[in-house]
Parts: C-alpha cells; sequence; structure tokens
C-alpha cells in the first residue's frame, strides 16, 4: 500500500556525512567514542549492555555489526525520541548488494529495542523487496521510502500489504 509517512533527512542513520568527514580526520575507533561522549550516562550503559553479545564480531570489525553500533549511537543522541528511524539509502542498497541479511536485521533489532518504527531508504526497491522476502520476522510497521522506478512497481505498491512511501526529488 502506497502510504504517506514523514520524510525528513534527519530520521536517517547513520549519518554518513559526517561519518565520512570524521574518517578523513581520524580513525574509526575515535569516531565511536566521540559519539560515546554525546551520551547520557543511562544511553552509555545502554549502549554497553545491549552490545555484550556483539563484542566478537565488533572485535572481527564485522561490518554489519559496526553499523548498527554507529546507528544506536546516534538514535541514542537524539535530543528528542522520534517514532521512526531510517535506515540510510547506502547502507540498505550496500547490503543488498553483498547479500548482508544481518545489517537490515540489526536495525529491526534496534527498532525493536529502542520502539521505534522502522523504516529502510532504498534507491533499488524491487531489489529490496526481493531481498528481505527470504527474510523473517520483518515489522509489521516498516515502511520503504523510495523513488517511483517503473510502472510495475508502482502497480504493485498500490496492491502489497507492505508500506511503500515515494520520495520524489532530491534525497
Amino acid at each position: 500500500m502506497i502510504v504517506n509517512t514523514i520524510y525528513t533527512p534527519t530520521m536517517l542513520v547513520p549519518d554518513v556525512a559526517a561519518i565520512a568527514r570524521q574518517m578523513t580526520s581520524g580513525s574509526q575507533i575515535s569516531m565511536v567514542i566521540h559519539r560515546l561522549r554525546k551520551l547520557s550516562l543511562l544511553s552509555f550503559i545502554k549502549v554497553g549492555i545491549n552490545n555484550v553479545p556483539f563484542l566478537l564480531l565488533l572485535a572481527k570489525k564485522d561490518f554489519a555489526t559496526g553499523v548498527k553500533l554507529l546507528c544506536e549511537l546516534e538514535i541514542l543522541a537524539s535530543p528528542a525520541k522520534q517514532p521512526m528511524w531510517i535506515l540510510h539509502n547506502q547502507m540498505t542498497d550496500m547490503a543488498i548488494a553483498l547479500g548482508n541479511i544481518h545489517l537490515v536485521r540489526f536495525f529491526f533489532m534496534l527498532a525493536q529495542t529502542y520502539a521505534f518504527a522502522p523504516g529502510i531508504l532504498t534507491y533499488n526497491p524491487e531489489r529490496c523487496v526481493q531481498f528481505l522476502s527470504n527474510m523473517r520476522g520483518i515489522p509489521e510497521n516498516l515502511v520503504f521510502f523510495c523513488p517511483k522506478t517503473s510502472a510495475s512497481f508502482e502497480k504493485f505498491a498500490k496492491t502489497t500489504h507492505l508500506q511503500i512511501h515515494f520520495i520524489e526529488g532530491k534525497i
């Protein structure tokens, strides 16, 4: 079904532009430490507890786990609780290209942990739907944000139970 859900760039996680800027002047660890310093003590403890099961993956520099941590840090550092967070299109489309279902699954885990509606921004909606079709546990409140790519996908969007929001203009 086509939905008219509010979309703003501030809802995107992780902030890819900020990450790119910080990576030119520091390391991955300094980027995480910088974000940890922005957290309250309670949020700092939450991050620590929530990521104990992921320590081995973080030590192995697992991409999906690193993205999960960056998203979590940005969500917790947000000044106001938002009802929806949207996975950045660069992360979504990279997960699709690499077949990395864990990246999306970890984002859905964050949505459940922090009680927000998950959104996915993608420039490849057909591939994204196909990619997620084999995945169990897709949240019922998931919203796909994508451009209109074809008449057939627009027809699909009108008849499916999936929530699809067509975006227009520059993202």
